[in-house]
């Protein structure tokens, strides 16, 4: 029962992690914040691979939650533009529990609104 109830989210993050990919138009971006984009871009994707990886482990979850705070933080120091720092440093807002129902749940809200967050900064 709990593999189903992951799944969907799963499902539902794999799309978001499709919108970023391309987000990184480097017109009008200074180095700086391109860099950081760029390394946030990657960021996003490798989680997508270790997504498919996770299981239903509460520590593997966590775990994946805290390397992802810990990545876009070191992207944002890259970034010139304060507000783009700003949105990196803040963009994973860690679930209430890392079970799988609520991580279900976490994937298919607030790590979508993540990605849209980062398409919306670095696009």
């Amino acid at each position: 029962m709990r593999k189903i109830l992951v799944r969907p989210g799963l499902l539902l993050a794999g799309a978001a992690l499709m919108l970023p990919l391309a987000a990184c138009g480097g017109e009008g971006k200074p180095d700086g914040d391109l860099a950081a984009c760029l390394q946030a871009t990657k960021v996003v994707s490798d989680a997508g691979g270790r997504l498919d990886k996770l299981g239903e482990d509460p520590a593997g979850f966590e775990k994946f939650v805290t390397d992802l705070d810990a990545a876009f933080g070191e992207a944002a120091k890259k970034a010139e533009d304060p507000a783009l720092r700003k949105t990196l440093e803040d963009l994973v807002t860690p679930p209430k529990s890392y079970e799988a129902e609520a991580m279900a749940g976490w994937l298919g809200g607030d790590f979508v609104k993540m990605t849209e967050k980062f398409e919306a900064a670095c696009g």
